[in-house]
Formats: structure tokens, sequence, C-alpha cells
């Protein structure tokens, strides 16, 4: 089928920077390997038009939908092959796509740059069992680095740590972390009614508190390295709390004192998402319930991490006080076909009930079911 498609393309070697300031309904240019699911959502908010990828935005390395949840939001999407310019920068340039081809606007004319390869929903497939069969040599490849750096890094949980003074109001506090996964917005949105209600004390990971931000709701605190936060949220009033890396750098302390703010630090191993977790839960959290969480393979390679040893410590260690919401919006979506108006919400509420037999960590979600009949 043919296909064509001129606008101005908006380019970055960081998907997460390029959102940031794209406009919505332009060619967004990317350079990111297997798209993730988080730079999807993002995408599809902006509305692209088509995107152009100088990487593979699928390469067959692991399974992951994105590409295929791009065309499902009915969004071309192009990995360039051959650039027939070197170090051509497109960003503010006038591009044009016709089936395969790639032409810029110069000198009052269309001058073709490049050759592309465009994703169908048959080529995903065939990628995807590419994908499939170098799966057992991906996981084993996955699992044995989690488990070398896991013991490696067994120490750093024997011993609790001094807690930050700002963090011990958990102490006894329920708490919700919030960490850019994958339609963690979605999430958020469903839970809002019942999260102003519980009054939890909220953490966000990085630029999960631009998701809090954008529906209303001020994070209490902001872990993390600072490089997918906007300013807008680091001024919200949070309190601040940089990652520390063992060398003693702190990136993300030094973009905060740059806008003039102040933030603590903390010296830990793992992603920013562990620190939450494991200081909320040395604080003595009663619970921690989490939105947009990582904890799949699939979730770990999108990130481009080898493995997860850390992650897995911090499971081991806080698991049975964490409650999970990930992809509680599909359960509670209004298209969803037994979730209707006709459907008595006594019955739903009966079945859940059945389901959680009596387990404490249902409450969010029958919370949550209850806000949502009543909205």
């Amino acid at each position: 089928m043919d296909v064509f498609i001129a606008e101005t393309a908006y380019e970055h070697k960081r998907t997460k920077e390029l959102l940031k300031t794209l406009p919505k309904r332009k060619v967004a240019i990317l350079h990111h390997r297997d798209i993730d699911s988080v730079a999807v959502d993002g995408l599809k908010q902006k509305q692209v038009k088509a995107i152009l990828n100088f990487e593979s935005s699928m390469s067959g390395d692991y399974v992951h939908q994105g590409v295929i949840q791009l065309l499902q939001a009915n969004i071309p999407v192009y990995d360039v092959v051959v650039m027939e310019m070197d170090n051509e920068c497109l960003h503010g340039m006038k591009v044009k796509i016709r089936d395969e081809k790639l032409f810029v606007w110069k000198e009052n004319r269309w001058v073709f740059i490049a050759s592309l390869f465009r994703y169908t929903f048959e080529r995903c497939g065939k990628i995807i069992e590419k994908a499939q069969a170098n799966f057992p040599s991906t996981f084993k490849s996955f699992a044995a680095n989690s488990f070398e750096y896991g013991e490696k890094e067994l120490n750093e949980f024997l011993v609790e740590p001094q807690i930050p003074t700002c963090l011990q109001k958990i102490n006894g506090q329920e708490v919700l972390i919030v960490t850019r996964g994958q339609e963690y917005e979605a999430d958020l949105k469903v839970a809002k009614r019942w999260i102003k209600q519980k009054k939890v004390v909220i953490i966000a990971v990085d630029g999960g508190a631009d998701g809090l931000v954008n529906i209303g709701l001020r994070p209490d605190f902001i872990i993390g390295d600072m490089d997918s936060v906007s300013e807008a949220a680091l001024k919200s009033g949070a309190t601040l709390i940089a990652h520390s890396y063992k060398n003693g750098q702190s990136p993300g302390k030094e973009r905060i004192e740059k806008l003039g703010l102040q933030a603590e630090t903390i010296d830990f191993i793992g992603t920013s998402e562990d620190i939450a977790i494991m200081y909320s839960y040395w604080a003595k959290a009663k619970l921690i319930f989490i939105v947009g969480s990582h904890t799949s393979m699939t979730d770990y390679l999108e990130k481009g991490r080898p493995g997860m040893g850390s992650s897995l410590l911090v499971r081991m260690n806080a698991g049975h006080k964490i409650v999970d919401l990930k992809g509680i919006h599909q359960l509670l979506d209004h298209s969803s076909a037994w979730f209707t108006p006709q459907v008595s919400s006594i019955a739903v509420t009966a079945s859940v009930l059945a389901i959680a037999t009596q387990s404490s960590k249902f409450f969010a979600l029958l919370s949550i079911l209850f806000y949502w009949i009543g909205g």
C-alpha cells in the first residue's frame, strides 16, 4: 500500500528528551534500539504522524510489543536502512515519506536522502519468531547476570542503613511509589480518587513525578537520577533525594543545585526504583503500593539493563509488603466487556472478595473499584 507523509521532523538522540519538546502530529526521528513501552506511550500521546529510527526499532533480540502497539495506533514506523548523506541532521527539516523512501525539502525541491524499512504486522510477526527462537540464550544470559550481580550486591541488603531524617515520616504509613513504567499514567488516572482518599505518602521515581503532576497530584518525595523529570515537577514542592553512585558522583544533585534547589543524596546500588522500595521498607512503611513497576526480563532489557540482580534482592526483602498496581486500568476500563453499567457492583465486589480470601493486599483493588463505580 502506498504511503505518503510530508511534515516537519523533530530529532534527538534520546527519546525521552525528544518527547519533552516534540509538538503533536509531527514526524519523530529516533535513535532508539528496540522501542520500549514508555516511549510508545509518549509517542502515542504526541499523535506523531510517523516514526523514523536510525536504530532497529525491533531487533529480534527479545520479544517486545513496542512497534506493534504503535502500528495498532495507526502510527507508521520506519528504520533508516541506507543514508545517502552522512551526518545529516533532520531536526526542524521538512521531510517526505513515500513508500520506503525518505526525502527532505532543500533548495526548493525534494531531495532523496535515505532508503527505509517499513514495519508491518507481518514483518513484526517474523521478527517475533526470531526473538522467540533466541529466547533460551537470552533468558540464560539475563538470569546469569542477575544471579552474578545479586551475589555481589547481597551485602548491601544485610545491614539496614541510616534512614534520612526526611524519610522517617514513612514509619507506619502506607506509601505509593510511582515510576515511569508501561501505561503508568492510565493506572494513575483510575486510582486518583483512591490515592486522595487514602492520603498515602507519595514517592515519585524520576519522571514518574510528571505523571502525578499531570493529573493534579503532588509527590511528597522525588527520588532518582533526575534525568527524566521536568523542572516544573522538581519545583512542585516535593522533597528531593538524588541517587548517588558508588564513585561519589550524583548527576541528579548537580542538576538540582543548578536550579537553585536542595537535595539529599542516597548512595545505593541498583535502580532508583530499588532505592524507593528499599528505603520505604527500611523506614518501616506499613504497605508499599507501586504503579509502573519493573519486574520482568523485558522490563529491564527495554531499559538497556542485561540483568536485575539488585531488584531480585529488593523483591526478596520487601515483597511481602508490596502491592503491585501495574495494569490495574485494564481491569477498570469502561470498555471492558465484563465491567459494564449492567454489571451489579455487588456482584463485582463478591467476585473480587472470593478471589481475595481476606488478603489485605486486595484492599487497594476493592477501594479503587468502589471509587470507580461511584465516579
